[in-house]
């Protein structure tokens, strides 16, 4: 069995390469894809609990919210979407915190600073453990 050229290695990696960037924008497009149907989803529960009534047999009007069907996935996905906004403030907050280390003058913002990035992030730990589908 012969060895494959260096050429042939270049080739075959360029070739692998271009899969996975194409798998990778393919994810990427779902991921979008996936937040709009959230947002959407979100929308219409917002709507649902504040705009609609339900009627029994007698005509006797109730709260349309008790008869809404529960959605464990987007509520997953909007709880994850959540988590990573707050990641995002832990993240800015952080980088303040690195970027002041070692800064006499400012440790009362490193401080501050640092709480905060701490705060973020475990509420966005919280978060995140709402975010897993439970199927009840």
């Amino acid at each position: 069995m012969n060895k494959p050229t260096r050429e042939e290695l270049e080739a075959q990696s360029s070739k692998l390469t271009d899969a996975v960037m194409t798998c990778v924008s393919k994810v990427e497009e779902l991921q979008a894809q996936v937040k709009q149907l959230a947002a959407e989803n979100a929308a219409l529960k917002d709507f649902i609990s504040t705009q609609c009534f339900v009627y029994d047999a007698k005509g006797h009007e109730g709260d349309a919210e008790e008869a809404r069907p529960s959605t464990p996935a987007t509520d997953a996905i909007l709880a994850s979407l959540h988590a990573e906004g707050v990641d995002m403030l832990a993240a800015h907050h952080q980088s303040i915190v690195d970027k002041l280390d070692g800064d006499s003058l400012f440790g009362d913002g490193i401080r501050e600073h640092s709480s905060i990035a701490a705060a973020a992030t475990h509420f966005a730990a919280q978060l995140r453990s709402k975010s897993e589908v439970r199927h009840d």
